[in-house]
């Protein structure tokens, strides 16, 4: 049975809240077995793009920092 979009998105949404503020909480949400395990991967779909988005504001950071040392030495 498929969840509706507005249950994918509220569990999406959920998922990606909690990785941000208590992942350990989502964790253990994510192991459980629940009935309706769509929601879950909604969830964990959330999760993931919140982590992606962290890997990316690194990988800026770490881009910003590396042109910021080059300037540094060309002078």
């Amino acid at each position: 049975m498929e969840i509706p979009e507005q249950d994918y998105i509220k569990g999406f949404n959920i998922g990606y809240q909690l990785n941000k503020l208590d992942p350990q909480l989502l964790a253990q949400l994510l192991k459980s077995k629940s009935e309706n395990s769509q929601y879950l991967q909604a969830m964990q779909m959330g999760a993931k793009q919140h982590d992606r988005e962290l890997l990316l504001e690194q990988l800026k950071r770490n881009q910003d920092r590396d042109k910021e040392r080059g300037r540094g030495r060309s002078r």
